[in-house]
């Protein structure tokens, strides 16, 4: 590793967890830290005072912003003295295996890290002082400190997910709702024994649309004439947007097409429009929901195609 002086450049990342109910240090306070450090250095942000920011999951070793930071500084050769993160759980919460492949990786073209916290030493050579140096005998005196902070990024993100995705399992299994709402629904906030929990509510303009899936189906219509039918009430599939791939920008949107027999078939084989839970948290056994379905359980039993009977 370089000594520290001025003169150096050093590209900049920040990351905060996709996990967002547990984030606890935001992008731009993660940012304003970094840039009075590396002043306090002398050193140049590169390219152009840019900083790498992205709301990502550590646990992943295909990381998109490492990957391009790393392609930068290949097409730079020379450039960059340092690539500097917050802390070493800004880094990668993914364990040992995947920091010391980035650590290599920088290594291999000259950057070492650097955390604002000084937690990483520089590298020493044992036999520094006969003037020799080997492979064996480089080392990181902050080696162990890096291997303990790492392992421990790591079991928060199982602890943070376990308490999360398990707390969800359960609401789940218990008939509330843990995502975001069936095409038809909206989600409502309700209190149970002074506890806010989630379930789902008519949405207003588009419940009429699977109301009437069912319905005429029930009625012995054909596919072909339910889809026409519901289309001409103005039925079009939800819009959505589309996210850069930092999630900081709106880059596009998809849906606003009409019904078609196959989403038909799909919705109609759905029991939460009944009323009823059937998916892989609940081990797809049937569940009954803590409010009610668009229809009643007979005419969703009269509709379904395949389908074992909710009364069954």
């Amino acid at each position: 590793m370089t000594n520290e002086s001025e003169n150096k450049n050093c590209v900049v990342q920040c990351r905060v967890s996709a996990i967002k109910q547990t984030e606890g240090e935001s992008l731009e306070r993660q940012e304003k830290s970094i840039r009075s450090f590396i002043s306090s250095k002398g050193w140049k942000i590169v390219p152009d005072g840019r900083v790498w920011s992205t709301a990502i999951s550590g646990r992943k070793t295909d990381r998109e912003d490492f990957e391009e930071i790393l392609a930068f500084i290949k097409s730079n050769p020379g450039l960059v003295d340092y690539y500097v993160f917050r802390s070493i759980d800004r880094a990668t919460r993914a364990g040992n295996a995947e920091y010391e492949r980035m650590k290599m990786e920088l290594a291999k073209h000259g950057v070492s890290l650097i955390d604002t916290y000084g937690v990483i030493q520089p590298m020493k050579n044992t036999l520094d002082d006969v003037g020799f140096q080997y492979e064996w005998s480089k080392f990181y005196p902050s080696e162990i400190s890096e291997g303990v902070l790492v392992t421990v990024a790591k079991q928060e993100v199982t602890t943070i997910l376990t308490r999360m995705i398990g707390q969800e399992i359960r609401l789940t299994q218990q008939g509330y709702r843990a995502r975001r709402p069936s095409d038809g629904y909206i989600n409502q906030k309700i209190f149970v024994e002074g506890k806010k929990k989630t379930i789902q509510v008519p949405d207003e303009k588009r419940a009429q649309f699977f109301i009437a899936m069912f319905t005429l189906r029930s009625e012995g219509w054909s596919d072909n004439e339910i889809v026409k039918k519901v289309n001409a009430m103005g039925y079009k599939s939800p819009m959505q947007n589309r996210y850069s791939k930092d999630k900081k920008k709106i880059i596009g949107q998809s849906g606003g097409k009409p019904l078609t027999i196959k989403a038909l078939q799909k919705y109609i084989t759905n029991t939460i429009y009944a009323g009823v839970l059937c998916e892989k948290w609940t081990d797809y056994k049937l569940v009954k929901a803590q409010y009610k379905g668009l229809v009643d359980i007979e005419i969703f039993n009269s509709s379904a195609i395949c389908v074992a009977s909710l009364d069954s």
